[in-house]
C-alpha cells in the first residue's frame, strides 16, 4: 500500500490493473493508520510508527471538523458535496471511524509525545459525548476511546478539566480499566 497506493501524500482508495485512483475517505485513513500502529506495536519497528504519525497528521489537518469536533467523511479536496458529513456510525460490522480515530490519536499522543493528537481526540470525544450518552449501543468505539482518554489523562486533576468531567459523565462514571472489544 505504501508503495502503490500513495500519490502526492494522498492515500488512494482503489486499485485495479496496476492503477491506484480516487482519494481515500476517513475510514480508509483511519483503518490504514490503525494497521500501521498495530504493526509498530507488534514489531517495535519505528518505520511503522513514523508512517502512522504521517497519516494521523493528515487526519487532523484534512478531515477534522475544527468548529464542531470530530472528523468529516471527506476532505475538502474530494468532489463537491452538498454537505460534508461527519461519519458517526460504523456500518454493519465496521467500527466507527471517529471512535477508531480517537483511539489512534490517544495512542499516538503517548507514543510520539505530541499533545496535539490528544487535544484533537478530546475535541472529538467532547463533541460526540451527547451521542455516546444517547446511543451507547451505536458508539462502542467512541466509548472505548473515552476510556483510553480517561486512563491516559488520569493524572490530571478532574476538578480543572471540564472535558474530563463531561466525558466521564458520557461514559457513565469513573473508568479505572482499559476497555477493549472482545474478539
Amino acid at each position: 500500500i505504501l508503495d502503490n497506493m500513495i500519490r502526492d501524500d494522498i492515500l488512494l482508495r482503489t486499485w485495479r490493473n496496476g492503477n491506484a485512483k480516487l482519494p481515500g475517505y476517513l475510514d480508509d485513513y483511519v483503518f490504514f493508520t490503525q494497521g500501521l500502529l498495530e504493526l509498530h506495536l507488534a514489531t517495535g519497528d519505528s518505520r511503522w510508527l513514523d508512517q502512522a504519525d504521517r497519516f494521523a497528521t493528515t487526519l487532523v489537518n484534512d478531515f477534522e471538523d475544527i468548529t464542531n469536533g470530530g472528523f468529516f467523511f471527506t476532505t475538502t479536496a474530494h468532489e463537491a458535496l452538498m454537505v460534508r458529513s461527519r461519519h458517526l456510525r460504523g456500518g454493519g460490522n465496521m467500527p466507527n471511524p471517529n471512535g477508531v480515530a480517537a483511539q489512534i490519536l490517544i495512542q499516538l499522543a503517548e507514543l510520539t509525545d505530541n499533545p496535539a493528537y490528544r487535544n484533537s481526540a478530546r475535541r472529538l470525544l467532547e463533541s460526540l459525548s451527547g451521542f455516546m450518552a444517547d446511543q451507547p449501543h451505536s458508539s462502542e468505539d467512541l466509548l472505548i476511546a473515552t476510556s483510553q482518554y480517561l486512563v491516559a489523562t488520569k493524572t490530571e486533576p478532574a476538578g480543572k478539566d471540564h472535558a474530563r468531567i463531561s466525558l466521564m459523565e458520557a461514559a457513565g462514571g469513573e473508568l479505572s480499566q482499559r476497555v477493549a472489544p472482545i474478539t
